[in-house]
C-alpha cells in the first residue's frame, strides 16, 4: 500500500505546469469508476455498498458483526485499495486515517471468514469462537495492524481501536498484532509514509531528531542523508566560468554533476579538473573523459559507501532507478560520516 502510493504520487508529480490540474481530475475520475463498479458488484452479490464513496464505517460495522459475505468484502477491499492510492497520489482531498482502518478491517474480515469456512472441513483451530465473534475479532486485529504498519503508531492504534469499539477483550492479541505489523513494515519500508512524502518533496530528513541519531544508519536509504538541492554545472559552459561559479557557492564540493541541454546527467567533473583546464575547454569536454558512478535513492547507506570506497570517489550523483540520467540528489562521504557521528553521539 505504501509503496504503491509513493510510486504513483511520484508519477503524478511529473504532471507539472499547465498539466498539473489533470492529476486530481484523473484521480477523481478513476475513483468514481472504482466506486461505481464496487457498488454495482456488491449489488449483484445481494448487498449494495457505497463504502468506496464514503468513509465506510457502516461496512466496517457490518463486517465486524459478520453480516458481509466473502465476495462483498473482497470487492470492497480491492476497490477501496486502488481508490485510496489513486486519490491520495493524484492530490485529491482526504487522508490516510480512515482508509487505513477500513482496508485493515476488510482484510482482517476476509481472513476471519476464511478461518471460519475452513473449520467446516476440520477443526484445525482449537477453541475458535462462534462465526460472528471470530470474524469480528479478525476485523479489529486487521484495523489495528494496518494502522500500525502504515502510520507507524502501534500504541496509538490500540487506543483508537478501543475508543471506537469500547471492546477491551482483545487487548493482548491487538498488542501482539500491532507490534508484529510495525516491525515487518519497518523491515520492508525503513522510512514511513509521511517521511517518504517529505523526501519526495525534497526535504532532507537527516536534520530530524528521528534520523539524526539513528543507530541503524547503515540501513537507512541514501535519500535520507543526500543533498536534494544540487548545484550542477552545464556541459556547454567554459571550464573557467564554471570554476568561478563554484567559488561563489557557500558549500564547496570536491566534484559537481554536469547536465546536458535536456537537463539529464552527462557526467561528473572534479573541481581540480576545472582549475587545471586549458583555454576554450568546456565542462562537457572534461566530464566525458571518465565513467559515471551513481547510486539510487533507495540504496542502503552502507552499500553506497562500499561502492564509493571501491571506486575511490568522495561524491556521487543520486539518480532515479527508472531514469538513470535523471539527477535526484548528491551524496558525499562527508554526509555518511556526519550520520555516523550523529548515531555514535
Amino acid at each position: 500500500f505504501v509503496r504503491s502510493t509513493l510510486v504513483l504520487r511520484q508519477w503524478f508529480r511529473r504532471w507539472n505546469g499547465r498539466m498539473s490540474w489533470l492529476a486530481p481530475a484523473c484521480g477523481g475520475l478513476a475513483c468514481g469508476i472504482l466506486a461505481l463498479g464496487a457498488w454495482f458488484l456488491t449489488a449483484r452479490l445481494g448487498n449494495a455498498r457505497h463504502s468506496v464513496f464514503s468513509i465506510g464505517y457502516d461496512s466496517l460495522e457490518a463486517a465486524f458483526n459478520g453480516n458481509l459475505t466473502v465476495g462483498i468484502i473482497a470487492v470492497l477491499l480491492v476497490a477501496k485499495f486502488f481508490a485510496v492510492v489513486v486519490a491520495y497520489a493524484s492530490g485529491g482531498s482526504g487522508g490516510l486515517f480512515s482508509p487505513t482502518l477500513f482496508l485493515g478491517g476488510m482484510l482482517g474480515g476476509l481472513i476471519g471468514m476464511g478461518m471460519v469456512e475452513s473449520q467446516h472441513f476440520g477443526h484445525w483451530i482449537p477453541a475458535l469462537p462462534p462465526d460472528s465473534k471470530a470474524v469480528g475479532g479478525c476485523v479489529l486485529l486487521g484495523m489495528g495492524a494496518m494502522f500500525a504498519a502504515v502510520i507507524r503508531c502501534p500504541f496509538t492504534s490500540l487506543i483508537i481501536i478501543f475508543e471506537m469499539t469500547g471492546n477491551y477483550s482483545l487487548i493482548l492479541p491487538l498488542m501482539a498484532g500491532n507490534m508484529i505489523a510495525w516491525q515487518i513494515s519497518r523491515r520492508l519500508q525503513p522510512i514511513g509514509i509521511y517521511n517518504s512524502l517529505l523526501l519526495q518533496d525534497g526535504v532532507t530528513l537527516r536534520k530530524l531528531p528521528a534520523y539524526r541519531g539513528a543507530q541503524d544508519y547503515r540501513k537507512l536509504p541514501v535519500q535520507v542523508i543526500m543533498t536534494h538541492e544540487v548545484f550542477a554545472l552545464h556541459e556547454s559552459e567554459p571550464a573557467s566560468a564554471a570554476l568561478h561559479r563554484t567559488s561563489g557557492e557557500q558549500r564547496c564540493f570536491h566534484a559537481y554533476p554536469v547536465l546536458n541541454a535536456d537537463g539529464q546527467l552527462a557526467g561528473v567533473v572534479l573541481r581540480d579538473e576545472l582549475a587545471d583546464s586549458v583555454d576554450n575547454e568546456t565542462v562537457g569536454d572534461i566530464a566525458r573523459r571518465k565513467d559515471i558512478l551513481s547510486v539510487f535513492p533507495e540504496m542502503p547507506v552502507h552499500e553506497a559507501a562500499r561502492q564509493m570506497v571501491a571506486h575511490g570517489v568522495r561524491q556521487v550523483p543520486v539518480v532515479s532507478p527508472a531514469e538513470p540520467l535523471k539527477l535526484l540528489g548528491w551524496l558525499t562521504l562527508n554526509d555518511i560520516v556526519r550520520q555516523q557521528n550523529a548515531a555514535d553521539a
